[in-house]
Order: structure tokens, then C-alpha cells, then sequence
């Protein structure tokens, strides 16, 4: 086997741990700023109360404080794909912006998409713009966040092992 092959092979296995343990902790931080504006009424839904709905059956599990760390250990562990979808298709392009427009994707798709394929209707008639306008900012902090710092490491890795 050629010797640049081991060296991707082995950049890509270190990027892609990386790229799971960046998924989930963005997922983490996403749900709890999720929460915190939620909790100061800067947005109007409870995204986290939306999919807890549709993966438990007690609604009073959701209220309580286990309820709310299950839900976000489970959008940590959604965001693991996203972070793979991330790895797979865009890891070599290095530039914040990407990680924004990816985050801006993944606002187009979950917050609009979803909700008219389940319900039928569109989700921007119901709630008001700052909604909308702090849904979009937190998808696109989630998108940057994720997107450069595996771009970053995948860069940083591969500049590391050409050295060597």
C-alpha cells in the first residue's frame, strides 16, 4: 500500500472520532441554548418538547429534570449525524461560511421541512419572526460550530501527519 494512502487513511480515522465527539457535544450545547431561550421566552416552541413528544409516550417525563437531560442526550446523539453527514460530504472545504450555510441547510430542512411533512402546513404562519430569527441564528451557530471545527481538524491532522 502506498505510504499517503495509510496517512489519509489514518487522518480520516482520527478525523472521524473527532467528528462523532464534536456531533454530540454540539448537540449537547445546542439543546441547552435551546433551553435558555426557551426559558427567557425568546422563542416561542420547545423544539426539544416537539421531539421528546414523538419519541416518549409520557408527556410528564418531559417536565421533569431527567426528562429534559434524556432529551438532550437524545439530540446529541442526532446531531452524531449530522456531524457524519458533515464529515462525509464537506470536511475538505475549510471556511466558516460553509459550517453557516450548513447550519442554514439544516434550519430549511428540520425546522421547515419536518414540520410540513408531519403536519401539512407550514410552521412559519404560526409563531412569530423573532422566532424564526433566533431559531435560524442557533442553527447557524450549530452549523459553524461543527462545520470548522471538523474542517479544522481534518486540515490540522492532515498538515500534522504530512510532517511526520
Amino acid at each position: 500500500m502506498n505510504q499517503n494512502e495509510n496517512i489519509y487513511k489514518k487522518v480520516n480515522r482520527k478525523v472521524l472520532v473527532k467528528s462523532i465527539i464534536v456531533g454530540f457535544l454540539g448537540g449537547i450545547f445546542f439543546s441547552l441554548f435551546l433551553l435558555v431561550l426557551n426559558y427567557f421566552k425568546l422563542i416561542e416552541i420547545n423544539i426539544l418538547s416537539s421531539i421528546g413528544k414523538s419519541l416518549i409516550n409520557n408527556d410528564k417525563a418531559l417536565f421533569n429534570w431527567y426528562g429534559k437531560i434524556m432529551l438532550i442526550i437524545i439530540v446529541g446523539i442526532l446531531s452524531i449525524v449530522l456531524s457524519l453527514i458533515y464529515y462525509v460530504i464537506l470536511k475538505k472545504l475549510n471556511a466558516w461560511y460553509i459550517g453557516a450555510l450548513y447550519g442554514f441547510v439544516i434550519w430549511i430542512l428540520l425546522y421547515n421541512g419536518i414540520p410540513f411533512l408531519l403536519r401539512g402546513n407550514f410552521i412559519v404562519t404560526h409563531y412569530s419572526v423573532h422566532t424564526h430569527i433566533n431559531a435560524l441564528c442557533l442553527f447557524v451557530l450549530y452549523g459553524s460550530f461543527v462545520g470548522y471545527t471538523i474542517s479544522f481538524e481534518y486540515e490540522n491532522e492532515l498538515h500534522n501527519a504530512m510532517k511526520k
